[in-house]
């Protein structure tokens, strides 16, 4: 069972971390360790909102959050990020899954959805600069904060090589970004 094994993991689209069944799994994982990846910025401090109740922080052991896009098409340390946002006499009726799953690198992509999955007189699209990274760069990141923040080497597992255990290898990496980015 790997529940009971040490687990790197990166999510990119972690959006707030509610209904997420894998993240609601390793939260009980005392020896998993995971790099939760978020572009929109009130998503990532809902995010980091949502750990804090379980006493899992900026400075955990465990989780390393990090505000950003992924790709290769920075320009700078930036990207344009697009979401839909309801309009006035529609804020009412808008699901989690709009608020805070729907966003993209993709104008494009954001605008069929509105089009085609959504009513397009009831939103509009916003474009925001967030931070972007490369994947490499972000493990790289994850490996040195990693390693400045085990502070117990996960102690209660000694049953595995803790040098080998200090070094963040993700084995799962999970991509939620509508499937298009």
């Amino acid at each position: 069972h790997v529940e009971n094994l040490p687990l790197d993991f990166i999510i990119v689209g972690a959006s707030t971390g509610q209904m997420d069944n894998f993240i609601n799994k390793f939260l009980v994982m005392p020896h998993w360790r995971g790099v939760f990846i978020e572009p929109d910025q009130v998503n990532f401090s809902m995010l980091k909102e949502e750990f804090a109740k379980y006493n899992i922080v900026a400075s955990s052991e465990r989780a390393f959050f990090v505000h950003s896009a992924i790709s290769s098409l920075c320009v700078g340390d930036r990207i344009s990020f697009y979401k839909p946002i309801p309009s006035k006499t529609n804020q009412d009726n808008v699901s989690h899954a709009v608020l805070h799953e729907l966003g993209t690198i993709n104008k494009g992509l954001l605008e069929n959805t509105v089009k085609y999955m959504l009513e397009p007189s009831k939103y509009t699209s916003a474009e925001v600069s967030v931070p972007c990274q490369s994947m490499a760069r972000i493990i790289q990141a994850a490996n040195a904060y990693f390693l400045q923040n085990a502070t117990s080497l996960f102690t209660r597992h000694l049953l595995y090589n803790a040098s080998e255990y200090l070094t963040f290898v993700p084995m799962v990496i999970r991509v939620d970004t509508e499937g298009h980015d």
